[in-house]
């Protein structure tokens, strides 16, 4: 029957919470409002905290050397777990933003410029497509002005049944990536 007022009394205390200062039953001692209200700040201070240096990480790994540098998947990974730290401690903050978005256009254009080299892998860049398609990669870098697959093989005067396998792989990647924001495969180290 104690047992059973002191769990009916920590029940209640635990349902009033924001109404009592301190409980006291059974040699239990608890200052429950003091200590809700300083984990929230706990948390309001890690969140402020948090902010500054998840824009650092993502600004060294989205600008990280591309020779012997983080490799793109290693990128990926990395930032994806950055973005669930982000989502957790619920970091709202337009730096953190701003980051994630420069990340993003990075591997993007990255992909893109991989599949540029493969379409015109030992040609030079000297045929017209090739300085074309370099105009509008020239005209767009470091925005989320992507050329469209429709743009690409407008430029290039092809169809996608007019790639090889390595080219439309890459093709293929770059596409993904600018849809969805997510690797399509793993991407070789020497990409």
């Amino acid at each position: 029957m104690g047992l059973a007022i002191i769990a009916g009394a920590i029940t209640v205390a635990f349902l009033n919470i924001d109404k009592i200062q301190s409980f006291k039953g059974g040699g239990f001692e608890a200052q429950m409002k003091k200590a809700v209200e300083d984990a929230y700040a706990t948390i309001d201070n890690l969140k402020e905290m948090a902010a500054p240096l998840i824009v650092h990480a993502l600004d060294t790994i989205t600008y990280s050397g591309y020779i012997r540098g983080i490799e793109i998947n290693k990128k990926q990974s990395m930032e994806n777990d950055i973005e669930v730290s982000i989502k957790k401690l619920d970091i709202n903050d337009e730096k953190v933003k701003n980051s994630i978005e420069n990340f993003y256009k990075q591997i993007t254009w990255t992909l893109f410029n991989a599949f540029r080299n493969e379409f015109f892998k030992g040609e030079g860049g000297q045929s017209v497509e090739s300085k074309e398609l370099e105009s509008i990669r020239t005209n767009n870098w470091g925005s989320t002005n992507y050329p469209s697959k429709e743009i690409i093989l407008k430029t290039l005067n092809i169809s996608e049944s007019d790639l090889d396998a390595p080219t439309m792989e890459k093709f293929q990647d770059y596409l993904c990536y600018m849809e969805k924001r997510e690797l399509r495969r793993y991407i070789p180290e020497r990409y």
